[in-house]
Formats: C-alpha cells, sequence, structure tokens
C-alpha cells in the first residue's frame, strides 16, 4: 500500500518552525477489521466483499439494516438522512422527536426527522436565501462525514495541521475552507483518508460500505472522547453500550516508510474481467433553470413543455428527436385589450406574470396561466397595477408562438390546473405523496364529487415509496423513481405494483455526470417505458435516461 513519507517544509518554513507532516496510510479508515464470524445475510454481500466483516458486525448492532429485497446495496450512495440514523445510532446519541423544525426542508412527521435532530450539533446544514436548511435527501458528502465524526470523537481541532491536506492530495481545495482543519484531524486520527490518486474528492459522495466501515472505526476503541474547539456547552455524548470486542487487540507495529526510485504499480483490482457494459445510460439533453418542475413542466406525451426562468423563454423538447425549441418569450408578451379598446386608443396588457405552465388534454391545448400587472395605450401611458388574471392559450400548432401578438387571453375563472391526473375512461385518477408517510392512489367519484382511496402504501412497510424523489406517468400507470435505490415502480390503476428493468444504481451509465440525481422532489416524463425525461435540479440541466 502507498505510503506518504513524512516531508520536512525547510522550503517554505524558517528551520526554527520546522513542521513534520506524519504519514497516513491510504485506506487507513478500514484497518483492523472485525474479528468475528459473520453469516452472510445479504444478497449483494457475498463473503468476499471488502466490507463484508463491517457490514456483518454493525448489522448484529442494529446500526445498519438492508432492504425487504434481502440485498444491502453497498455501492448505493449514503443520504444526509441515513447518514443522520446510522451515525446516531452507531454513537449511541439521544433519539426523540422535535417539537419544532431544526430545518426548513425536514417536517418534525418524517422519519428521519428524530435521527437529524439528535445529530443537529454534528452534521451541518446549508443557508439558503436566509433559511436554513438540511436537504435530507441528498448525498453526504466525504467531507461532512469527516467533520461529523471529529465532532463526535470530540478530538480538538484547534492545534489542527491544515497543511497536510496540501501535502497529500492534490485536490486539496476541493475541500470547503470550514471544514479543512477537521479533515485535517480525522486524516491524523486514522478517521479517513483519501484514494491512491493522491485525491482525498472532498465533495463526493459516500457509499454505504464505506460509511459503515468508517463508523465501525471511530468506535472500535470505545470511548476516547476528548473536547473540541466549537462543540456546544453540553461534554461530547459517549456511546450507551462498548463495542464489543472477542479478544484483546494487538498492537501492529507501524512500518517505517521506504524510499523507491518509482512508487509500485498496484495490482489490478478483483474482478479481472472487463466490466459489463451497461444497457442504458443517463445523458445531459439541455440545461435549464426551472424554478418548480410541477407547475413549470408539463407534456403531451410527445414534447416537453418547460418554462425557464433564467431567460423567461417557454421550451418544447420533443423526446424523439430531443431538439428544443423556444417558443415564446414570457418577457415580451403583451395583448390587446379588446374590452378596452376605443377608436382612438388601442391598450395593451404587459407585463405577464407566469405562474403555471399546463397542457389541456380535452383540448388538446399548451395553456399559460398567470396575471398581467400592467396596462399601456399607444401613447405610452400606463398603469401598473392594473391586475389581469388570464389563461392563455399559446398553442395552436404553435403558430401562434411565431407572431408578433400571440392571441386573445382567456378569462380565469379561479379553476387550479393541477396536470398531474389520468382521465380513464369516465375516470379521473390521481398519486399523491401524503405528508404522513402514507401514498395513495385515489379515483374522483363523479357521483358525490370526491377523490376515494383505491390503496394505500405504509412509507415505513415500502422504501420504494419513502425515499421516492420522482413521479411521472405514462400509458395509464404511474411511475415512482427512488434515485437511492435506483429502482422505477409502476403503479397501474388496478394499484399492481411492478418493478421496472431501468435501475440507475445497477445497469445505468452516467455520461456526463459522476453521480446520479437524488433529493428533491421532481417530476419525471416517460416516451415509454425504456426513456425517462427528468429535470436534475443540482445540475440545473434535464436529462434523459434511455436504452443504449
Amino acid at each position: 500500500m502507498k505510503k506518504l513519507i513524512s516531508l520536512i517544509l525547510a522550503s517554505v518554513m524558517p528551520i526554527s518552525a520546522m513542521t513534520a507532516v506524519n504519514a497516513v496510510d491510504y485506506g487507513a479508515e478500514y484497518a483492523n477489521k472485525p474479528t468475528k464470524t459473520y453469516t452472510q445475510k445479504f444478497n449483494d454481500v457475498p463473503t468476499s466483499h471488502w466490507a463484508f466483516s463491517y457490514i456483518g458486525e454493525m448489522t448484529e448492532r442494529e446500526v445498519v439494516s438492508g432492504y425487504p429485497n434481502g440485498n444491502f446495496y453497498p455501492d448505493n450512495n449514503v443520504t444526509r438522512a441515513e447518514f443522520a440514523r446510522i451515525m446516531t445510532s452507531a454513537s449511541g446519541l439521544q433519539i426523540s422527536t422535535p417539537t419544532q423544525r431544526d430545518f426548513s426542508d425536514v417536517a418534525t412527521d418524517t422519519w428521519y426527522a428524530p435521527y437529524i435532530h439528535a445529530a443537529y450539533p454534528y452534521l451541518s446544514g446549508y443557508q439558503i436565501y436566509g433559511g436554513s436548511y438540511y436537504k435530507p435527501d441528498t448525498p453526504a458528502l466525504r467531507e461532512d462525514i469527516a467533520v461529523a465524526l471529529v465532532k463526535l470523537k470530540g478530538y480538538d481541532t484547534l492545534g489542527a495541521d491544515e497543511s497536510l491536506l496540501t501535502a497529500m492530495f492534490t485536490d486539496a481545495s476541493s475541500i470547503s475552507g470550514d471544514a479543512r482543519k477537521y479533515v485535517a484531524v480525522a486524516l491524523e486520527r486514522g478517521l479517513v483518508s483519501g484514494y491512491e490518486d493522491n485525491t482525498f474528492r472532498g465533495q463526493a459522495s459516500i457509499s454505504r460500505a464505506e460509511a459503515t466501515a468508517m463508523l465501525w472505526r471511530a468506535y472500535q476503541y470505545g470511548n476516547d472522547n476528548k473536547t473540541f474547539d466549537n462543540l456546544p456547552t453540553t461534554a461530547p455524548i459517549t456511546p450507551t453500550a462498548a463495542p464489543i470486542v472477542t479478544q484483546a487487540p494487538v498492537p501492529v507495529e507501524t512500518e517505517k516508510p521506504v524510499v523507491t526510485a518509482a512508487p509500485t504499480e498496484k495490482p489490478t483490482p478483483e474482478p479481472t474481467e472487463a466490466p459489463q457494459e451497461k444497457p442504458y445510460v443517463m445523458d445531459t439533453v439541455t440545461k435549464a433553470d426551472i424554478s418548480d418542475t410541477f407547475s413549470m413542466m408539463t407534456t403531451d406525451g410527445e414534447n416537453v413543455y418547460y418554462y425557464d426562468d433564467s431567460d423567461k423563454n417557454i421550451y418544447s423538447l420533443n423526446m424523439a428527436s430531443e431538439e428544443v425549441t423556444s417558443l415564446l418569450d414570457v418577457s415580451e408578451f403583451e395583448v390587446e385589450a379588446e374590452d378596452k379598446k376605443t377608436d382612438e386608443v388601442t391598450e395593451h396588457y404587459k407585463d405577464f406574470n407566469i405562474k403555471q405552465l399546463y397542457y389541456d388534454e380535452t383540448t388538446n391545448s399548451l395553456l399559460m396561466k398567470g396575471t398581467f400587472s400592467r396596462l399601456t395605450d399607444y401613447y405610452g401611458l400606463s398603469d401598473k397595477y392594473a391586475w389581469y388574471d388570464a389563461v392563455v392559450n399559446i398553442s395552436d400548432d404553435c403558430e401562434i408562438c411565431n407572431e408578433d401578438e400571440p392571441g386573445e387571453p382567456i378569462t380565469f375563472s379561479g379553476q387550479e390546473l393541477t396536470g398531474f391526473e389520468i382521465k380513464s375512461g369516465n375516470n379521473v385518477y390521481r398519486f399523491i405523496k401524503s405528508s404522513l408517510n402514507i401514498n395513495e392512489l385515489e379515483r374522483y367519484n363523479f357521483n358525490t364529487g370526491r377523490w376515494e382511496v383505491l390503496s394505500s402504501w405504509n412509507a415505513e412497510q415500502y422504501d420504494f415509496i419513502r425515499y421516492a424523489s420522482y413521479l411521472g406517468y405514462y400509458d395509464n400507470c404511474f411511475y415512482m423513481w427512488q434515485p437511492y435505490s435506483g429502482e422505477i415502480t409502476k403503479c397501474e390503476l388496478n394499484t399492481k405494483l411492478t418493478i421496472m428493468d431501468i435501475n440507475t444504481q445497477e445497469n445505468v451509465e452516467i455520461v456526463d455526470f459522476t453521480k446520479s440525481p437524488s433529493g428533491v422532489k421532481e417530476q419525471m416524463f416517460l416516451k415509454n417505458k425504456n426513456t425517462v425525461f427528468f429535470y436534475d435540479r443540482n445540475a440545473s440541466a434535464i436529462r434523459v435516461i434511455k436504452e443504449r
């Protein structure tokens, strides 16, 4: 294994202030594996898997668990919510349901709220537009985990040697400024390390197997907590139970650094066979800035229509050719005010504020709902408070989109345009995710004027419901995509559930980004069962999953 040779920084510091950078093994956090014998518990974690003993030990301690289908998914990314759960379980932090929100995007009745509440002093959040957000469904980053482990162990960071980072890693700049001292201490303590290519990858995600192994490393020595500079006034919390030790650990003498003319080439890891080509690919179609996909994206089955907030244009994306066409510049949109027109003055409604884009299957029309905020005559006089709600038909085979003066507005009647429903025969169906972790397939009863529940699924029992971040519909079926496991589940109108062939964690090659999206609740658009278009908020792009 590569070892970083101690460096003397004489070239940049006076002799009286020379500092030695201690050698740190790459992969040190995975040393000292559990020594017990474990039986194979998960289909996808054989005894030959590098993390088999870590997963076996932490499963016995009920820190981590698998899925109902018998898999552990060791290579899947750990979300920030999941890491909060396994970290608090491993460290014995007190779990309690919060009475008020710690973060704007973590409701107190979600399954992960108690764990995030317990981990609040250790896992940082995000400040966005003056609000505090946790982003529970986004992947946990390597630097975040390093910070959390150092805080939990209570290590002092006041004397952290940050020069270790630039000495060891070519991408030391990938580590955020506020996290650098914690990462340096985590390196010195063997809680984390880097990769064989001399990188740390601070902004990279971490797999379930890696997180399990790192937590084992952090707590295998029992309680050696110390103080650190900015922990809240309460002392670091000690794990409630001492780790199980089958025998006394045998000290291992540290190998002395060996200077060689050139680094020894690392043997090719198993398996030696070339990886199989994945049957699906994920690629970017176009960059976009869409504020809300449920109100600013819609489809007619052949095209995806969306409003781009960056340039105030409505675009059409053809799902067959993947060509993008601008339909209307909303910032320039105005119509004649027929009800105020006279022989001498023609007035125009201007400054349209779009609130929703909606495809109406009944009339085969693309509708734009919003409000005009200005009324102007040809002399240039204007009334900036002439609010006029309207629903505008901008379809008409898109001929109207190319005219100087797009058509007449339809006076807004007050009816809400939902757009996420399936009309089959005389029935209307919808799939909803409720705030109580209950997801329901409902049908509208025209006799009673109410929605009736056809079937419901408890998110605590069905992980594909709990973590589903994308919803879509195609061919009279609803679809749920859980980026965390990669599964796409089809829900037929007779309530039958089917797992689709596409699995973004297993059989999809990601062409242009290093990881698949996850976390933000969005909608997806299906051209067919093997072609899915969706908006990736993290990448600010519309992307497609399709057969190779």
